[in-house]
């Protein structure tokens, strides 16, 4: 779980660059964004968390608090208008409204959310979990960009795909 959390930041970090963002407490904040993303999930039983077969309805609703339960674990360290902020509470925010916490759609999901949303899917479909072995980047790229439709900005997406194409990120 913690070389998630690592892996999230470098991703983050590294479009955040490639899209523009070049202050360095920019970056540090979304570094820390990746790096607190999942914070929340600390508050979810371990049971739930380390389920190696499909949640319940109920169980789903727990794991979808994590990112509320984190943004509020932060405290004072971050609010809404702090890119950590914003990356902790919007990186399960989907383009098309479907996504949690407050389905917010498009651009409404500030920037640092919807970096984060793709590093953190991105990781997740490359590394092994309890519940799935993991995928090649490749193939995790064409799932995000095919079956995935309306969970990411399309134009970040393509410049996450570009990194790779350019050798900028390399899978673990």
């Amino acid at each position: 779980m913690h070389s998630h959390s690592v892996n999230v930041s470098v991703y983050s970090v590294a479009l955040a660059r490639h899209v523009g963002e070049n202050d360095d407490e920019d970056l540090t904040q979304f570094g820390l964004g990746g790096l607190l993303h999942d914070l929340g999930k600390s508050l979810i039983d371990a049971d739930i968390l380390n389920k190696p077969s499909r949640l319940t309805a109920e169980e789903w609703q727990v794991m979808n608090t994590h990112p509320e339960g984190g943004y509020d674990l932060l405290g004072d360290l971050a609010d809404e208008r702090t890119i950590t902020g914003q990356a902790v509470i919007g990186h399960h925010e989907r383009v098309n409204g479907t996504g949690y916490p407050h389905g917010l759609e498009g651009d409404n999901i500030p920037l640092p959310g919807r970096i984060v949303s793709i590093a953190d899917a991105f990781d997740a479909l490359t590394t092994k979990r309890v519940y799935k072995d993991a995928i090649r980047a490749f193939d995790a790229l064409t799932i995000m960009g095919d079956e995935m439709k309306g969970h990411f900005d399309r134009e970040l997406l393509r410049a996450f795909v570009g990194l790779w194409r350019e050798g900028g990120l390399v899978a673990n």
